[in-house]
Parts: C-alpha cells; structure tokens; sequence
C-alpha cells in the first residue's frame, strides 16, 4: 500500500502571531515560511533585520484610513493601497502570485501609524469612536 503524500494536503489560510523582545528573531523565522513578503512599516526596524536577504516588501508609510490611501511609489505606500495591489495580482492570476506568506511585521508600529492617520498627527482628539474604529481596525 502506497503511503499518502503530505504536499497534497489542501489546507485553509492560518494565522501566525509571533511575540516578543526585539532582537529574538521574530523576523527571521518569518523569512523562513514559504515565499514571503513582507509590509514594513516606515517607523519600525525589520528592515535591519530582513537587509541582504532576498525577501520581497513593501514600506508602509500609512494606515490609509478614512479613503486617505498613499498610492504606492516605489514599494512605499499606505497599508490599504499595499492590500489593494497585493489582492490584484492575486487575483489577476492566482497560480503566478509570487507569494505564499505575506508578513506584517511589527503590529506595535503599525498601531501607531493609525494613530497617526486618525489624528492627522495629534491635531485631532482621539474620542470614543476613534478607539472603536482602532479597535476594529
């Protein structure tokens, strides 16, 4: 009897969070899940650590809330506008979407650049429905 093969396996979509301390090698086990890209925002450091490595991203520049999308330049553009292409190609022809884990690193980071959108930069007050469309975010 012919054992069965795992590579045949079709399984839902999963959703990894990685924790902890800076420096303990949250990035480099992402880079080691099948073809990555990863969406770093502009204010954290993973691009340090993903720097010499063939790993394809984008720079997130901003949360892109509100309809307010950066329109991505040279691999540098708002998170929605970076989903909205990535959603794209995978559409356009999903055998040829070049990647199989797509990586948002530093959640930490990338809160406070929603903070940032939804303030416009500390020039609006964060009310009650600010922090519930934070939190649904």
């Amino acid at each position: 009897m012919p054992p069965r093969n795992a590579k045949d396996i079709v399984a839902p979509w999963t959703h990894w969070f990685l924790y902890g301390e800076s420096g303990s090698g949250k990035t480099m086990s992402d880079f080691s899940f099948p073809r990555p890209c990863f969406l770093v925002p502009y204010n954290e450091q993973s691009i340090t650590t993903l720097r010499g490595l063939d790993a394809p991203y984008y720079e997130v520049t901003s949360a892109g809330e509100s309809g307010k999308e950066q329109a991505i330049v040279d691999g540098a553009g708002s998170l929605m506008s970076i989903i909205l292409e990535l959603e794209t190609l995978y559409y356009k022809d999903i055998d040829a979407f070049p990647y199989e884990t797509i990586i948002i690193e530093s959640l930490t980071h990338y809160s406070d650049l929603v903070m940032e959108d939804m303030t416009r930069g500390g020039k609006v007050f964060m009310d009650q429905g600010k922090w519930g469309s934070f939190l649904a975010h």
